[in-house]
């Protein structure tokens, strides 16, 4: 944002970050289990 506001050239720094958010979500989507879902975190231990 910032070199936006200055008028410069950013680099190859926006596609680092588009990268590491599709990565990020990317391995997320994969690692995710429907079937088990996120009411299984408090249904344990009880």
């Amino acid at each position: 944002m910032r070199f936006a506001l200055y008028d410069k050239d950013p680099g190859i720094s926006p596609a680092i970050v588009l990268g590491t958010l599709v990565l990020c979500f990317g391995l997320a989507a994969w690692g995710y289990d429907p079937q088990r879902g996120f009411g299984a975190l408090t249904k344990r231990g009880g």
